[in-house]
């Protein structure tokens, strides 16, 4: 009864940016990743190969478009496609919508083609890392493991 005026915790509900399966953020095989030095998070294995926002947000697509950056400006992400991928210099990514700007989870934002990618690097193993948030926040993890589509809840950040 006295609960009336309390307020409920604020959440950010991140989502797949793409279907896949889903593993441990320490399965990584990047030590920057797997050991939390660029956030929390999980890690997931594409099975399609278009990136959409796993938040609404603005984004800031890198230039080599390996990887996207996320803010909403409450919390940042990224998600960074494969490992190494980088040195790629943007061979086998295609950008599907502006290198930056705001979009919904609705939003294709880059595409890649895992032959190619797969012919250059040794995986494909994806970080999706919550890279700043308040102090106060937490990151709840809602799966570790199994197959999800995109669009499917994954995280959600607890205000």
């Amino acid at each position: 009864m006295f609960n009336l005026f309390k307020k409920s915790p604020k959440e950010i509900e991140i989502y797949a940016p793409f279907d896949g399966e889903l593993a441990p953020l320490s399965s990584s095989p990047d030590a920057a990743f797997a050991e939390g030095m660029m956030g929390e998070g999980l890690c997931m294995t594409p099975s399609s190969n278009t990136v959409f926002a796993p938040f609404e947000c603005t984004v800031d697509i890198f230039h080599t478009l390996h990887a996207v950056g996320c803010s909403n400006g409450t919390i940042e992400a990224i998600v960074h496609v494969g490992m190494d991928t980088v040195s790629l210099k943007g061979e086998g990514f295609t950008a599907l919508a502006p290198l930056q700007g705001k979009v919904d989870t609705k939003t294709p934002l880059i595409s890649f083609d895992k032959e190619v990618l797969l012919s250059k690097v040794s995986t494909l193993i994806t970080p999706i890392i919550i890279t700043d948030k308040p102090d106060s926040a937490k990151l709840e993890i809602i799966k570790t493991s199994g197959s999800v589509k995109q669009g499917d809840l994954i995280m959600k950040v607890i205000l």
